[in-house]
């Protein structure tokens, strides 16, 4: 995975990670909704977030396509939808992104402070995978584990250096819809393998 998908992956799986995320890492104990800026590099992606125990969903439009993202956070099993093309790829999430889940990854809490008029807690992330990736930065967690903010940077193995930062905003508490975070229905399926194809020329 590169691009949108693989930093989206990235949030979900690693930066959520810490003490407050009670079950699974990444996984807030709460229902919500929230507007969404993931930065790459320099470049903003504004979308949506949709999240119940043990799901993500990722709404957003690149390039007039709309995308979405669906993770099963306890599964590590993502979905990449193109609604535009009738597709979606289902995959995996392994190798570097997998690793740097332990719950080793964040420190104790380097102090609080309030984003997006939320209370958090600020936690420092520093963890190196096996293969050599390497991810620096900070998170702010609210006491239900949601993920308000994220900056830092991520380095792999060839010292290939990203940048990312994470937003979340008008967060609401609610109850969501189920089906939202469940596998497509009357849409193509393809392989694994075409992921690449469908993220080419996408973001980082």
């Amino acid at each position: 995975m590169r691009g949108v998908v693989a930093a989206l992956a990235l949030v979900a799986f690693v930066l959520t990670a810490g003490p407050l995320s009670a079950r699974v890492l990444g996984d807030a104990t709460v229902a919500y909704s929230a507007e969404r800026v993931l930065t790459v590099n320099g470049q903003s992606f504004p979308g949506r977030i949709f999240s119940i125990p043990g799901h993500q969903r990722h709404e957003q439009s690149i390039g007039g396509f709309q995308q979405v993202a669906i993770f099963d956070l306890v599964e590590a099993h993502g979905y990449f939808i193109l609604p535009a093309l009738m597709s979606y790829v289902d995959f995996r999430i392994s190798g570097p992104i997998a690793e740097l889940s332990a719950p080793d990854i964040t420190g104790a809490p380097a102090g609080t402070e309030t984003v997006s008029g939320v209370a958090t807690a600020k936690y420092k992330v520093s963890k190196r995978a096996s293969d050599g990736t390497l991810i620096e930065g900070m998170i702010w967690l609210t006491g239900a584990g949601i993920p308000i903010r994220a900056e830092g940077t991520v380095t792999d193995g060839n010292g290939i250096r990203t940048a990312f930062a994470w937003q979340l905003s008008h967060i609401r508490l609610g109850t969501q819809d189920p089906a939202m975070f469940s596998a497509p229905v009357g849409l193509y399926r393809l392989p694994e393998t075409a992921l690449p194809g469908f993220l080419g020329g996408q973001g980082g």
